[in-house]
């Protein structure tokens, strides 16, 4: 009985000390996730009355100016790197989909999808063709450039599957859909 309590109390002194370094902060809910440290800012923009999209903007606040916005239905869960150079992104789609983008701000905005990226290194999908739930997850930051994530769906889960280093593939602005 004692062995299973230390268990519980070390995966909470854990979940706290990740909680306390890497704050995971949703779309809608907050207004602005500043990042830990330099001029970057994920800016909400809410939607128009008449529009069912949502923002967030990448801002410099030492300029004023917004490098990358992305749009969205419903959630998007958004994690610092320490260091502030670079922010994941897990839009939650719908029901059956959850998508993961990294975008580099220190690095003129870069934006690279996870799913897209996996697909171009392994030549292939994590998950079966003909699942009908598949779901890409920031978990944490392993170190400044090193993004844990997990992989879901159908075919039950894949994670952990791996890290996300930078890759070389460049896209700004919006994220395609």
């Amino acid at each position: 009985m004692f062995r299973s309590l230390a268990f519980v109390f070390t995966v909470l002194l854990l979940s706290a000390r990740l909680t306390a370094e890497q704050k995971r902060l949703s779309f809608p809910g907050v207004e602005e996730a500043a990042a830990p440290t330099g001029p970057f800012v994920l800016r909400y923009i809410k939607p128009a009355s008449s529009e069912s999209e949502h923002e967030v903007r990448i801002v410099d606040r030492s300029k004023g100016s917004s490098c990358w916005s992305y749009r969205f239905l419903r959630q998007v869960d958004a994690l610092w790197s320490s260091d502030g150079g670079a922010v994941a992104l897990t839009d939650w789609t719908g029901s059956n989909l959850a998508d993961l983008i990294v975008v580099f701000p220190t690095q003129k905005c870069r934006a690279v999808s996870i799913p897209d990226a996996l697909v171009r290194s392994l030549g292939k999908s994590v998950l079966p063709k003909d699942s009908n739930h598949m779901y890409y997850e920031a978990t944490s930051w392993r170190t400044p450039t090193v993004l844990e994530f997990k992989v879901w769906g159908d075919s039950g889960s894949i994670s952990p599957l791996g890290k996300f280093e930078p890759l070389p593939e460049v896209r700004k602005g919006n994220a395609d859909r």
